[in-house]
């Protein structure tokens, strides 16, 4: 028989140690991966509010374009809608109550003065002038923030 004196005898396996630090090394890795996810899907949520607000600012637009210079009113034309987007798409609603997108379109009348002719002047009296400026402007309902501006103008033609 024999003794093994002094020798210390290894056990296959992982210690404590080795396995804390394991998972703290995988819990690191994974936290990183959840912020990531949510900064990502942060920016997709945001992307897809600019789209929405760029059509709705650009309907709006071309809402004011289509009726033309000499059916557009400075006060008629003036107004704000609320929108409110679903799975399906966005619905106009009649009240602010519950809406995620605020349409503001505005009509002046004017001139352009100015030696090099691009200072919008407004009209003190509706209709009084050859331009038309039409002006929308969509915000964010629940934070203010401007998500689409936009200015575009109608002069005054025929007869």
């Amino acid at each position: 028989m024999r003794r093994h004196i002094g020798r210390v005898t290894r056990c296959a396996g992982v210690s404590f140690i080795e396995m804390i630090v394991a998972v703290l090394l995988l819990g690191t890795a994974l936290l990183g991966m959840i912020a990531l996810w949510t900064v990502a899907l942060s920016f997709t949520v945001d992307s897809s509010d600019t789209g929405v607000a760029y059509n709705l600012g650009r309907h709006a637009m071309e809402r004011l374009k289509e009726k033309g210079f000499y059916y557009l009113r400075d006060d008629q034309d003036t107004e704000t809608r609320y929108y409110k987007e679903t799975d399906t798409g966005v619905t106009q609603l009649s009240s602010s109550q519950g809406a995620d997108f605020r349409v503001r379109q505005r009509v002046r009348t004017g001139n352009l003065t100015g030696s090099s002719d691009s200072t919008f002047v407004a009209s003190s009296v509706d209709g009084e002038g050859d331009l038309r400026r039409l002006h929308v402007t969509v915000y964010d309902q629940s934070t203010g923030a401007v998500l689409f501006d936009s200015v575009s103008y109608l002069a005054k033609g025929g007869r």
